[in-house]
């Protein structure tokens, strides 16, 4: 992960699906029932191909990390969920694909919100850098899986498959409030 004025960013070439990841820690976040709902403001610095994604519910461990993420690459993305990170423990999560309409990268908002633990619920809207409060659904769904992500802290990610892409695209801005 790279800051440079203040934006969030990778600083290296992505290679087997182990993007570069932050989030906030426990002793930090303490969110009722680990409910919660991150807001970013996206800073296209050019139109690369890089995912830049919001994550929910992660856990590290000496075996990987594991969330949702709400991956989005040029106004269009999906709902993923990370089972371990490293050599491509992830499922792309049905009926999640989406495209956002009206996008335009820098100054654009995601959010993401997820509550529950059995069903849990993962909801994201994008509002455009034109009228940043005016947010429109793009992903609503239910895990009631063996796999489903219970608890776990807010985060970000990216993904740069190639040289180019670095510190291309990032997050401006990033907040957290319990729901």
């Amino acid at each position: 992960m790279l800051i440079t004025n203040g934006i969030a960013t990778t600083s290296r070439q992505t290679t087997s699906n182990d993007d570069a990841y932050a989030w906030v820690n426990t002793s930090a976040f303490k969110a009722p029932s680990d409910n919660y709902e991150i807001t970013v403001t996206v800073a296209e610095l050019s139109f690369e191909q890089m995912e830049t994604e919001v994550l929910l519910r992660v856990t590290d461990t000496s075996s990987g990390y594991f969330c949702y993420e709400v991956l989005v690459n040029n106004g269009g993305g999906e709902l993923v969920q990370i089972n371990g990170g490293l050599g491509g423990r992830y499922v792309e999560l049905a009926g999640t694909q989406f495209t956002i309409s009206g996008w335009t990268g820098t100054g654009d908002k995601i959010r993401a919100r997820v509550t529950g633990t059995n069903p849990v619920r993962v909801q994201a809207w994008h509002a455009p850098a034109g009228n940043p409060t005016a947010f429109v659904s793009f992903i609503d769904y239910s895990d009631s899986s063996s796999n489903r992500k219970q608890s776990g802290q807010p985060g970000i990610g990216f993904y740069a498959a190639n040289a180019v892409a670095v510190s291309k695209k990032g997050w401006a801005d990033f907040s957290v409030v319990a729901v």
